[in-house]
Parts: structure tokens; C-alpha cells; sequence
């Protein structure tokens, strides 16, 4: 099980090339899959202006999210290694059946899934009733075959659990989890510019601002871009199930030890749902992820507009009228809307 260790995407390859794979995939989606503005919520610090004339993002560690559970990679080490036969079965079950219908010959393929619903138990495929219901669907199929093909399911489940093969891919799977973590880099945009709590949270309490980017310019160059932008899917339980993707990933380790490019690729598919999938607690911030090196700055479209808290310091509301006037942007200001309880934009420049 040494090769587990492939996985952990050393140069970054593998990670950039699922990055452009994803981007031309996005070139073939509905334009409205995307919406045509997002926003960051921002405090000013010393690199704020930069930051607006440099028309810039900065990547930060996955680590410093603001959720705990956030990129899925805070459960208890513990729980991750150490599950029993009766958790993985399930989706070890789902995984023989797909593995079955790759090696099978092509008469047999479609009767996998009934052969599965009625011989399968507890890991094994009841050889002796199986292959007898594959005689009588594929008549002129050779019985030594069948033979060949049903010894070779049934050794699946003791390459999984003989000599720890999967407690140590756990463990490396684990491993290269955390060190892709370490390796990736966001930023978080939103789709609304009214949040309250947003602005409490990531703009100190009103004194910082709000920039509005024209999403639409940014994809006009989304496939050579080194980053991707995907939409955080908010659920109570999270869609990346870390034993789903342990049995998968360890198995095909065990069945395809030499298919380096196949384990990295998937274990990249399910690296992305971690990274956008958090609890609903947090679906208010309608969230929307760029993703790809940490520490480094993405190049964004031409700003819009800039929203100032209502509590902003006069320098620095000064310091955004003057760039505005130099990079031909509209600003605006909060105003309480003591009415509706809620606050309102007052265009003053633009």
C-alpha cells in the first residue's frame, strides 16, 4: 500500500490540470449558471488600496476559514481511521457492483444489478446461486468464465481488510488530505450586498466597504485562468461522506496500483466538493469560492462599484472618492432605513 502516497500531489500537476479541466467545463454552462455580480466584504488594512488600483484578490490558507467545520477537514482523526465493517460495506457494496460491470463480459453486464440484489451478502457474492442465474440469462456464455469472473469479486473484499490494506490507505489518504489542504489557497465573494451580518463580520462593524465585481468580464477569460470559481453548497449533513471516499479511493488503490493519474484525478473531484460545501447556518452568505494557490493574488475584472459602511473613517471614505476619480468607479454610502429596519445606498460619486 506504499502507493497511497501518489495522491498527495507534490508538484501541484495534477491540481492545476483538474483546475484547467474544470474551467473547460465551466466554458459549456448556461450563462446563468453564474451570476453577473459578486461582492467582497472587506476592512481597510494597509494593502486596501493596492489591492483596488492592482485590481487584486488574495488567496488565504483554506486553514483560516471562518467556519470550524469549514473544508471538511476538522473531524476527529480518530473517527476517520478507525470505522467498522458494518460502516464501509455500504459503499464497498456500490463500488464491487460498478467494479463488476467493468470486468464483466458484455452478455453478463446487464444482469449485474439483479445478480447483486439477490446473491450479494455480507461483502461476497453467493458464487455457487449467482452463477447458476448467470447460465440461465446468458445461455451461450462459457461456465468457466462465469467461474473466472465470479472468484475474482470474491476476492475483493479480502485484498480490502487482509494485512491492514485499508486502515494504512486510510491513513495516507488522511495525510494527503491535510497536505492539500496546506496547498490550497481562497477567497470567498457573495452574491448579495444588503447582508448585515456580513457586513458586521468581515467589514469591523460597518467602518470597512464592499467592492462589486462584473462577474461576466472575469469568465470571458475563465478557462486560462490557474483558479476556479464554484458556488459553496450549504447542507446540514455534508455531501463529501469522508468513508464513502476512503473506500473508493483505497480500493481502487488496491485494484489499480499503477493508475496514478486515475486516483489523483479522483481524489481531486471529491478535494472539490470539500471546498464548497459547508453547514446551512451559513447559507445567509450566499458564497461563491475562488480556488487555487495559497498566498498568491488573482486578477479580477474591472470594479464597478464600492459600497462605504456607515460608520467608515473620514480618511478613508476620502481615500476611495480619490480612486474613484482616478479609476472611473461609482461609490456609495449606507444609510439606516430606520422604516424597514434594514439600511439603504446613497450614490456619491459616479
Amino acid at each position: 500500500m506504499n502507493d497511497c502516497v501518489v495522491i498527495e500531489v507534490k508538484n501541484k500537476k495534477s491540481f492545476d490540470n483538474a483546475i484547467k479541466k474544470y474551467n473547460k467545463e465551466v466554458e459549456k454552462l448556461d450563462a446563468s449558471y453564474f451570476p453577473k455580480t459578486l461582492y467582497k466584504y472587506m476592512n481597510f488594512e494597509d494593502y486596501t488600496a493596492e489591492m483596488i488600483i492592482d485590481n487584486y484578490l488574495y488567496l488565504s490558507p483554506a486553514e483560516l476559514m471562518d467556519d470550524q467545520f469549514d473544508c471538511s477537514l476538522n473531524f476527529d482523526a480518530n473517527y476517520y481511521l478507525n470505522h467498522s465493517e458494518d460502516e464501509i460495506m455500504p459503499f464497498f457494496f456500490e463500488w464491487l457492483k460498478k467494479y463488476a460491470k467493468q470486468k464483466a463480459d458484455p452478455k453478463v453486464k446487464r444482469h449485474i444489478d439483479s445478480m447483486f440484489a439477490f446473491y450479494y451478502h455480507d461483502g461476497t457474492i453467493k458464487k455457487d446461486k449467482a452463477k447458476h442465474f448467470l447460465l440461465n440469462k446468458v445461455k451461450e456464455i462459457n461456465p468457466s468464465k462465469v467461474d473466472e469472473f465470479l472468484d475474482l469479486l470474491s476476492e475483493k473484499k479480502d485484498e480490502l481488510f487482509s494485512n491492514n490494506a485499508f486502515a494504512n490507505g486510510c491513513e495516507k489518504i488522511l495525510e494527503a488530505l491535510i497536505k492539500q489542504k496546506e496547498n490550497t489557497g481562497l477567497c470567498s465573494l457573495t452574491e448579495t450586498n444588503m447582508s448585515q451580518i456580513m457586513w458586521q463580520m468581515y467589514s469591523n462593524k460597518y467602518e470597512g466597504l464592499c467592492v462589486e465585481y462584473d462577474i461576466e468580464t472575469y469568465l470571458r477569460d475563465y478557462v486560462s485562468n490557474d483558479e476556479i470559481m464554484l458556488p459553496v453548497v450549504y447542507k446540514k449533513r455534508k455531501d463529501f461522506n469522508p468513508i464513502k471516499m476512503e473506500v473508493k479511493l483505497v480500493l481502487d488503490l488496491v485494484i489499480y496500483p499503477n493508475d496514478k493519474i486515475k486516483i489523483q484525478r479522483e481524489f481531486l473531484e471529491d478535494y472539490f466538493k470539500i471546498l464548497s460545501t459547508k453547514n446551512t447556518e451559513w447559507s445567509l452568505q450566499k458564497e461563491w469560492r475562488i480556488i487555487g494557490k495559497p498566498c498568491t493574488k488573482v486578477t479580477m475584472p474591472k470594479i464597478k462599484k464600492i459600497y462605504l459602511g456607515k460608520n467608515i473613517k473620514p480618511e478613508n471614505k476620502d481615500l476611495i472618492l480619490s480612486l474613484a476619480d482616478e479609476l472611473d468607479f461609482e461609490v456609495y454610502i449606507q444609510e439606516d432605513d430606520y422604516e424597514d429596519l434594514t439600511f439603504r445606498y446613497v450614490k456619491i460619486r459616479g
